[in-house]
């Protein structure tokens, strides 16, 4: 007699745990052109949607998950897009730069596409890219007619090709990153262009890969300063993670 209550208790719990649980955990997919993307909707996301441009190493969950958490939290929702299991690339371009920043701006560009066809999306799409990515994210800045609000780039490397961003955009990057020369940046956006979209922040004694959430510091080897193979440093600063994070909501919501 009883058994009827508990089967609707059941399938009540399981209609609750869809719709009020279902948004935590990431989805994957892939765009009509097979571009892997990672998925992680927000409860509400009156802000928009932001992409995800991953390093020379390929999707890094100790960075990008936490920022998704956060993104989430202040009503975003992010897609990841994987370039390296797109383009049949394992092990990264770190020692090898085998694809360009630039080249990379295709997949940006079908995500975006993808993204404004999606019902859970409206509104602005933003960008954030790392490493390689923050090059990906300074050569999208570029393009009038990629439909990008605005664009983020964490300790890129600097290129002076990209200074001519045409949509608002920040840089932030450690003093100390041996990987990716922050002098590169400031002269980018600051002494010699002086492109007034570009805005550059300096973490002084920070290093590369500083804004991950799991705790970091050791050495990787990668081309950056110097133009060669070398062992690069990657030490994680959560004082200066978090102010990043701070700032690229503040600026995506303004």
């Amino acid at each position: 007699m009883n058994r009827l209550p508990r089967i609707l208790a059941v399938v009540l719990f399981a209609v609750l745990s869809t719709s009020v649980f279902a948004h935590k955990l990431p989805s994957w997919t892939r765009t009509a052109e097979g571009v892997p993307l990672e998925i992680r909707l927000a409860d509400s996301a009156p802000n928009g949607t932001v992409i995800f441009a991953h390093g020379c190493n390929g999707p890094a969950q100790g960075v990008e998950v936490g920022w998704s958490d956060r993104f989430r939290d202040a009503g975003f929702n992010t897609v990841g897009v994987d370039s390296w299991q797109w383009r049949g690339i394992s092990g990264g371009v770190c020692q090898t730069l085998a694809v360009s920043s630039e080249e990379r701006v295709k997949e940006i560009s079908l995500a975006l596409n993808w993204i404004k066809q999606q019902p859970w999306h409206s509104g602005k799409i933003f960008m954030v890219g790392w490493s390689h990515g923050g090059g990906v994210a300074m050569a999208a800045s570029t393009k009038k007619d990629l439909g990008l609000t605005k664009a983020v780039a964490v300790y890129p490397w600097c290129d002076s090709r990209f200074s001519d961003a045409v949509i608002p955009i920040q840089v932030h990057i450690g003093a100390a990153d041996d990987w990716t020369p922050a002098y590169l940046c400031k002269n980018v956006y600051g002494i010699f262009w002086k492109n007034p979209l570009g805005q550059v922040f300096l973490y002084e004694g920070v290093h590369h890969s500083y804004d991950f959430f799991v705790h970091t510091d050791s050495q990787m080897p990668g081309i950056g300063m110097g133009n060669s193979v070398q062992l690069r440093t990657q030490r994680s600063d959560p004082v200066a993670r978090d102010l990043t994070i701070d700032r690229v909501i503040e600026f995506f919501k303004n």
